[in-house]
């Protein structure tokens, strides 16, 4: 079953990518990789059902981030008629992400205490056998789930630092208040990036508690 849906996502994917434009490429081939990683997650998690549901989860968030490189305003300068103003706009994009990944942070802190605690009580519940192997195994599937969705957005900001420094290394030399800028919401970024990184792990090791 896991072959064969990876096989049907795979031919749909490239037929679809032979017609597309170069963003919609980057999407398409995003979309592919996503629904790869995602059908194994899913397998993990709920067996054939996981498989697929975990697979088209993951074709979506592989299109984003396909999107992202395709779309993002870092490759549209010549739509700016100043250096000024296409660093601005790279400004603001980094800055953006920033402010969301921080947010996301915050929330994730709560969402891991909670699933920590439940995760502590039903392994308790199953080792006294109180709860069955099925009942631990969808606990496990929500912090599968979880960790799915961190790493989601754990690439995205990642993606967004790398196309940030690659914007610095091409603009090197104009701009200098702006590229002093665009470094300083990077550096912030990365911060946010590294903090995602860790909850990230948290939710990896909680999983491995899991005995299932």
């Amino acid at each position: 079953m896991k072959k064969c849906v990876s096989l049907i996502i795979v031919i749909l994917m490239l037929s679809g990518c032979a017609n597309m434009n170069e963003q919609g490429q980057g999407a398409g081939l995003g979309a592919l990789l996503g629904a790869a990683v995602g059908a194994g997650v899913g397998a993990i998690a709920g067996g054939k059902e996981g498989a697929l549901t975990g697979a088209i989860v993951g074709a979506g968030a592989g299109a984003i981030g396909g999107y992202l490189y395709g779309d993002h305003v870092a490759n549209k300068k010549k739509q700016y008629a100043k250096d000024e103003d296409y660093l601005n706009a790279c400004i603001a994009s980094a800055r953006q992400v920033n402010s969301q990944t921080r947010q996301y942070n915050a929330s994730l802190k709560n969402q891991i205490s909670y699933l920590n605690s439940e995760v502590n009580k039903m392994v308790a519940m199953y080792n006294s056998r109180k709860i069955r192997k099925a009942d631990l195994q969808k606990e496990k599937n929500k912090v599968l789930a979880k960790h799915t969705e961190a790493q989601k957005t754990l690439q995205r900001a990642k993606d967004e630092v790398a196309i940030q420094r690659e914007v610095m290394n091409r603009e090197k030399g104009k701009s200098q208040a702006e590229l002093a800028q665009l470094n300083n919401e990077v550096r912030s970024l990365e911060k946010s990036v590294a903090e995602l990184e860790q909850q990230t792990e948290t939710l990896a090791s909680m999983n491995r508690r899991i005995p299932i």
